[in-house]
């Protein structure tokens, strides 16, 4: 019978001074010796000198001694330097009079399974590292387009402060929203990868509700105006204006949500509406008219990059992290996002947030006239754009370079 174990499983005997006794065929395998050449080899041959913990075999060995069966996951060398890692079971075996004389040592090889696994943890560590490296590149191209589109945005407002024609204005607008598109989707891909990474931050400052959603309502104005559909804002009655949350992503969601709605509708109208849910807390509807999202693809569209269909992309454009966002930017608030929708008869989006009551804000402090703002920029446009900005406010800009 032991003879039999002996043949069949990876074990080896040692006595109490960790001398090899007996060593079977397997375990001899694993550690690549011949049984012979094991047989009255220390158990240290088989430990690589950098990873020798010497207290730590003391205590295994002075446990031992004491008929104390041990379990642990062990590291040892191959004949050839190769690294083992293996589950070992320690039993001491007592002679008929109850003392102490050898420990048997089965083994389980766990080399190729902790490969893998140190396999695995170096692939999620380059892949962490290129999530980094891609978090830096948006931010620093980011960065580095944003400032050119900064220059062309206001360059184009201020030409649309002089005396032009019909024509020149119509292709002045053409430029100004075409450059405010681009600087959106560069927002949009930096705030995607900023969540992904797990760097954006929730701000809690004291804030109007009502003056951010007037303010979204006003500037989608001239979206539905041009489609000539209807847009409706509602703020409940007794709900409370004033909270403490972050306005800026508050307005962000919003703005996604009502651009979204109205870039799907055809006809109709989309509207805002601010109250309460059910439980309590503030909810933010907007909803709309359109085409509608098929039941199966509602989860489909908070999808980075992605769409209800297809066809959606080629015929109204986007880049498919509008809703994306807005469910990131609603779970960083602690909130939820509902939708319901009907294909043909359009979809109703409803964000739940649990927003504090807060304190009317302090009101912004006027430019006083003569003022020194300073500006720090590398790139000359940037100054030139600014300088003008803030000479119409009479404020005198200083240039840095």
């Amino acid at each position: 019978m032991v003879t039999a174990i002996k043949r069949s499983v990876p074990v080896i005997e040692f006595d109490l001074k960790g001398r090899v006794l007996d060593v079977s065929p397997q375990m001899a395998a694993i550690l690549e010796y011949v049984p012979d050449d094991l047989i009255g080899q220390h158990h240290t041959t088989l430990i690589d000198p950098q990873s020798f913990d010497q207290a730590q075999y003391l205590a295994l060995w002075a446990s031992l001694r004491r008929g104390e069966a041990q379990l642990a996951e062990v590291e040892r060398v191959a004949k050839s330097g190769r690294c083992l890692f293996l589950k070992a079971s320690y039993t001491p075996v007592a002679d008929p009079e109850g003392r102490i004389y050898k420990v048997i040592k089965f083994a389980v090889d766990l080399t190729e399974r902790h490969t893998l696994n140190q396999a695995l943890k170096d692939a999620v560590t380059r892949a962490e590292e290129a999530t980094q490296a891609k978090t830096m590149f948006l931010a620093n191209m980011s960065h580095e387009i944003r400032t050119p589109m900064n220059a062309i945005i206001g360059f184009t407002d201020l030409l649309g402060q002089e005396s032009l024609s019909d024509k020149q204005l119509h292709y002045l607008d053409t430029v100004g929203t075409s450059a405010r598109s681009l600087l959106h989707l560069l927002n949009d891909i930096l705030d995607a990868s900023k969540m992904e990474h797990g760097s954006m931050q929730i701000e809690q400052v004291d804030f109007s509700l009502h003056a951010v959603c007037e303010h979204c309502h006003e500037t989608m104005l001239v979206l539905s105006r041009k489609k000539n559909i209807g847009l409706e804002f509602v703020y409940e009655d007794g709900l409370n204006r004033f909270f403490t949350g972050d306005p800026e992503r508050i307005r962000q969601i919003v703005v996604n949500l009502m651009s979204n709605a109205i870039k799907f509708t055809e006809r109709g109208s989309v509207s805002l509406r601010v109250g309460r849910a059910s439980d309590g807390m503030v909810m933010i509807s907007v909803r709309d008219t359109g085409i509608g999202i098929p039941a199966d693809r509602i989860e489909q569209i908070f999808e980075p990059f992605s769409q209800a269909d297809g066809s959606i992309t080629r015929r109204y454009g986007g880049t498919g992290l509008g809703t994306t966002i807005v469910r990131q930017l609603v779970s960083l608030m602690e909130g939820r996002i509902e939708v319901s929708s009907e294909v043909g008869r359009g979809s109703e989006f409803r964000v739940i947030l649990p927003l504090r009551a807060g304190n009317e804000p302090l009101e912004r402090a006027r430019i006083e006239a003569g003022i020194c703002v300073r500006c720090a920029s590398s790139w000359r446009m940037t100054h030139r754009s600014t300088s003008i900005c803030w000479s119409t406010c009479s404020a005198v800009p200083a240039i840095s370079w």
